[in-house]
């Protein structure tokens, strides 16, 4: 099992090399391991993807007075 936290580092660190390509980088990375059979390697890189997605969200949450 991988630590959240690493997670959020490497979400980090694909948004500062991909950019706006984070999240297809990382959907690539995801599948090339779930056609290889790596489940447990697909299932981290979508844990990925969804801190890559929360991290793109600058909308504040809850209703703005």
């Amino acid at each position: 099992m991988i630590p959240e936290v690493d997670i959020w580092r490497v979400a980090y660190l694909m948004l500062k090399r991909h950019g706006d390509e984070a999240d297809t980088e990382s959907a690539i990375r995801a599948e090339d391991l779930a056609e290889a059979g790596d489940r447990a390697g697909e299932a981290v890189w979508r844990r990925i993807m969804d801190a890559i997605g929360q991290l793109e969200n600058t909308t504040p949450p809850g209703p703005l007075h």
